[in-house]
């Protein structure tokens, strides 16, 4: 293909650019703006379809949301139906205010971008007005912030607000803030904020009792789960501390009608529970010489940090350690790609397969190592990354029971965490209670911990660390 080209007449460019000026400005005035709807998640992109059927302009973007917020605000104070949300309040300016929620309007199908035609969301406004004591009304504040929820699942997100020099919020407002926030999960914390637990009781009523119900059935069920575990573990207790050959006498359990053992007593205090005794004798839980099945674990490990596991302390020190990631050697190793996994046949989880993939992040090379562990008995893993700092955890494994840990930034909330995860049979993770782990003292790498297993993650919890790095967290989270 042949081009044509020529040199520009500098003569001539004071000329065109007084002609082509105006031309491009009418252009760009008239074209959508796809930069700004290309930040958007879907949920964003719903209120442009809705609020600029023909697309955002490319200039004056920011006075065009505001002002169509302005009007927006307008229409629903025409439309009434404001009711007031709990009772007026005093802020720390001295000022009496009440909130009041607006009727929800349903969000036309039209405004819903594709895939999310099936989803209904309501648009709904709360209304701050103040009443002053002994003032003009100028000198107080009121406003009008928008809404829109979604039923299933449960979620909130913001618009924007407008904001008046007045007690009642009506009239030309002297600020306006317009926003595409991405979306706030109203199922936690957030639903104790005024006139949002309101709006979604009177619009998701029905999914959220179906959502209690099935919380609640969860909450249930993760209990007996970890009764059932307990159990286990005080079976496998109980057999080690008892004589050679004493497992065989225990007495016999009960069955299936509720009558009591074959010597036609039921248990007497000090003797062992017919329930703990069928336990004992568990194939699954003891191998042929009676000895307890072990558990597995995966950790995982990246250059520039450490991985290592202590087995049968609740506490970590040099004469328990296992290195499994950390030191110049491995990092050198990890970094130019020399590092290779360490299976002894667990399960493959999504991580685990990310991982040997490649999960290459900014140079730092992923990889991980499984262990055969204790039952029983407590397991530390200690865990540090270049994106988080060492946190040691310590927890309580099952017999026959696959597990694994690791400790990754989540990029969207900037916090550290390290987890261990029950592997259940596809495939799939449960999080395990683990409690938080120090260095053994003297006399105390021996020590058995508390028999209950914790109910609550660490005791710290989630803390917000500063980049150490860049975050390595990514390739495998």
């Amino acid at each position: 293909m042949q081009l044509l080209t020529s040199r520009p007449s500098y003569a001539s460019a004071p000329v065109a650019s007084a002609l082509v000026a105006p031309t491009l400005v009418a252009l760009f005035a008239a074209v959508a703006m796809p930069a700004y709807a290309g930040n958007l998640d879907a949920e964003g992109r719903i209120f442009t379809r809705w609020d600029f059927p023909d697309g955002l302009p490319f200039l004056g973007t920011g006075s065009k949301m505001e002002s169509r917020l302005s009007e927006r605000w307008a229409e629903a104070l025409a439309r009434g139906g404001f009711e007031p949300v709990g009772e007026p309040k005093t802020n720390s300016k001295g000022e009496r205010y009440v909130l009041m929620l607006s009727a929800a309007l349903p969000v036309p199908v039209s405004a819903l971008p594709p895939g999310m035609e099936k989803q209904v969301w309501y648009e709904y406004w709360i209304r701050t007005i103040t009443t002053p004591e002994g003032a003009t009304p100028e000198k107080f504040t009121s406003s009008g912030s928008r809404y829109l929820i979604r039923c299933e699942p449960l979620t909130v997100m913001g618009l924007g607000s407008a904001y008046f020099a007045n007690g009642d919020s009506t009239g030309q407002p002297n600020k306006v803030y317009a926003f595409y926030r991405s979306p706030m999960d109203l199922s936690g914390a957030a639903m104790n904020l005024p006139g949002h637990k309101q709006a979604a009781e009177r619009s998701c009523s029905q999914e959220m009792a179906e959502a209690t119900e099935k919380r609640t059935a969860d909450n249930v069920r993760d209990l007996l789960e970890r009764m059932e575990d307990m159990q286990k573990i005080m079976a496998v207790r109980m057999r080690k501390a008892l004589p050679p050959g004493g497992a065989s006498s225990a007495p016999a359990s009960s069955d299936s009608n509720g009558s009591t053992s074959s010597t036609g007593s039921t248990d007497s205090p000090g003797e062992t529970p017919s329930g703990l005794f069928a336990l004992m004798q568990d194939p699954t839980l003891f191998d042929e010489q009676g000895q307890p099945r072990p558990a597995r674990i995966r950790l995982y490990g990246a250059n520039g940090g450490g991985a290592y596991l202590h087995k049968g302390v609740a506490c970590y020190s040099d004469d328990t350690e296992i290195q499994v990631a950390g030191g110049l050697a491995s990092s050198f190793k990890s970094l130019v790609g020399a590092t290779s996994n360490l299976s002894i046949g667990m399960p493959a989880t999504e991580l685990s397969r990310s991982v040997e993939a490649g999960g290459w992040n900014m140079g730092a090379k992923w990889f991980y190592q499984e262990h055969a562990i204790p039952a029983g008995e407590p397991t530390t893993v200690r865990i540090g990354t270049p994106a988080c700092q060492m946190t040691s955890g310590s927890f309580i494994a099952v017999p026959g029971v696959d597990y694994e840990a690791k400790n990754v930034r989540a990029a969207e909330k900037g916090l550290c965490m390290m987890t261990v995860n029950r592997i259940l049979p596809n495939g799939d993770l449960k999080p395990v209670p683990i409690t938080a782990a120090s260095r053994c003292v003297p006399g105390a790498a021996a020590a058995k911990p508390a028999l209950d297993v914790p109910r609550d993650g660490p005791k710290d919890g989630p803390k917000e660390l500063p980049k150490q790095g860049p975050s390595a967290a990514a390739a495998v989270n």
